[in-house]
Order: structure tokens, then sequence, then C-alpha cells
């Protein structure tokens, strides 16, 4: 029989705890869940309210779905956008800041329509995420009905009804 040393546990240990805290992170807004109330600045540095007048969610983390998103969101238009109850967040927060500053927030104030800004990964945590995809969630006063993920324009259009 094979005995294994302390430092082949520890390092089996420290995978398990991580491969299941990874997991259950995307797990947090599932289908049901309140979305918490809260508060992130556009790229005009103005207040964007998560609340539960909010229908509609779309989350992006990534340069290419963002421009995807943000060709949907051109086509939509800053007043159906309100409308609609639609509200966009992105995560910039592993954007550094000279390049958020110098370029990233000038490209994104030429945009019609608003986008709720964190800068700091926690904020949006538990929102589900899938690479190359915009999530959207579906809000009913708040609580998730629906959590789709859209790959194009197109999808996005698609689903948000």
């Amino acid at each position: 029989m094979k005995t294994y040393s302390r430092e082949y546990w520890v390092i089996l240990f420290t995978l398990i705890v991580g491969f299941f805290s990874i997991n259950t992170h995307a797990d947090n807004l599932n289908v049901g869940a309140q979305l918490p109330k809260f508060t992130l600045n556009d790229q005009f540095d103005r207040p964007v309210l998560i609340d539960t007048n909010i229908k509609w969610l779309v989350f992006s983390q990534d340069k290419p779905v963002n421009a995807f998103v943000s060709e949907y969101m051109n086509e939509q238009g800053a007043q159906q956008i309100r409308q609609r109850g639609i509200v966009y967040v992105a995560d910039i927060s592993g954007m550094p800041t000279l390049v958020t500053r110098m370029f990233a927030l000038p490209k994104m104030r030429k945009l019609s329509f608003p986008i709720g800004l964190a800068r700091d990964s926690k904020t949006l945590a538990d929102i589900p995420r899938r690479a190359g995809a915009a999530t959207v969630l579906r809000l009913r006063s708040g609580v998730v009905q629906n959590i789709i993920f859209a790959n194009n324009p197109a999808q996005l259009k698609q689903n948000i009804q």
C-alpha cells in the first residue's frame, strides 16, 4: 500500500476546498433568489440603482461580450432601455486603472446608454456567468425569474422581450 506525504494531503485538501468554493460561488444567484439592491456608478460617474424596479439585468465581464451587448443596447436606444426596465452592468475590476481612465471610459462616454461599472469584483460576484456570453437576468420585483446566457446581439434581442 502506497503512503502519501503530508504535503500531498495538504495540496489535495486545498484543491478540494478551492473547487467547492468556486462551484458554490456560481450558484449564489439562482431562479427564485432575490437580487440584492446596490448602486454602481456609470461611465459619467452617475449612480445606476439596481433595485426592484428593474425587469432585465444584462451583465458582461469581458471586452468581446461588452462589444455585442453595446451593439444591442445602441439598437434599442436609451429611452426604450429605460421604458423596458433594462439595466446593463459590466465588471471592469480586472481592467488596469490607467487603461480604464485613458481608453475605456472615454470610449464608453460616447455611448447613448448608461453602463453600471463594477470596479470591485465582489460587487457582481453572485451573478452567474459563462465565458463569451452575456448573462441576462429576467426579474420581477427583484426576484430572478430566468437566467439566460446570450452569445450575440441576436440572442439578446430574442430573449429580452
